[in-house]
């Protein structure tokens, strides 16, 4: 299975909800550190054991795509209201940015 189990696309960026978890998190820190054991229960929300493909980071088999994951903690973060839309935006552009295809050679070192 090379399908998310949530959106049932191909999961084509393998990076687990645990290593997104831990860049989310000090991220967070920085501005909210309060919400970083929030981010843990909503990360278990959307988890799931298993899968056929693995993180190119930590090497854990996936079976959630980094995109629905992402769009899960941004809902919960929207829901929030807890950043400003452009403060929002800028931590999940900087998400998109250190997480694309190219950037994920860098970040196996």
């Amino acid at each position: 299975m090379h399908e998310c189990v949530v959106c049932e696309e191909t999961v084509t960026q393998p990076v687990c909800p645990n290593c997104l978890e831990k860049h989310i998190a000090q991220k967070l820190y920085e501005t909210k550190p309060k919400m970083v054991s929030d981010l843990k229960r909503k990360t278990e929300e959307i988890y799931f054991e298993g899968g056929d493909v693995t993180c190119v980071l930590c090497h854990t088999p996936i079976s959630i795509c980094s995109h629905c994951y992402s769009e899960h903690i941004k809902n919960w973060l929207q829901n929030l209201n807890e950043f400003g839309e452009e403060e929002l935006n800028s931590f999940f552009n900087f998400l998109n940015l250190y997480f694309g295809l190219n950037q994920i050679e860098a970040l196996k070192s």
